[in-house]
């Protein structure tokens, strides 16, 4: 990870990425400026990052409880193809109660590639009573991981 000085250095440059990276790395530090990390995620999302809406969102409902807003920030970046958007989405739907809808947006999301995005489809099948697919899904994952792939070319 670069040190903040770095991350300044290239968000002063204009650099979308450093700005979500820069907010992230305030985030995580604990004691942030919630005002000066939504003006980085407003200036990286303003760059077309779905990165920043993804966290735009999380910030709508875990810091200031708002789901309408936390939907649409994903729907933003769901619509730009990005996979953590997709998979907020649907673990919203199962917050509803809405277990197709979740399905619906864990397998867009899935079908990306993401390994999570998977397993949270995996289990949502799961617990919709569809164990065959879901156990196709976590072979799936195991097929195509590296630790794998090595094991067989040693």
């Amino acid at each position: 990870m670069e040190n903040l000085e770095d991350l300044e250095r290239r968000v002063r440059d204009g650099d979308a990425e450093a700005m979500v990276e820069l907010a992230v790395a305030l985030i995580d530090a604990g004691d942030f400026d919630l005002s000066r990390v939504e003006e980085l995620l407003g200036r990286a999302r303003a760059a077309g990052n779905a990165d920043a809406l993804v966290t735009l969102g999380e910030i709508a409902k875990y810091e200031r409880s708002d789901l309408t807003a936390a939907r649409a920030f994903w729907q933003e970046a769901a619509d730009m193809g990005n996979a953590a958007a997709m998979s907020s989405l649907g673990m919203l739907e199962l917050d509803e109660g809405s277990q197709e809808g979740a399905i619906a947006w864990f397998e867009r999301a899935a079908a990306l590639g993401g390994i999570s995005s998977t397993l949270l489809l995996a289990s949502a099948e799961g617990q919709r009573g569809n164990r065959e697919r879901a156990g196709s899904l976590l072979l799936s994952i195991q097929d195509d991981s590296p630790e794998r792939s090595e094991e067989h070319t040693s």
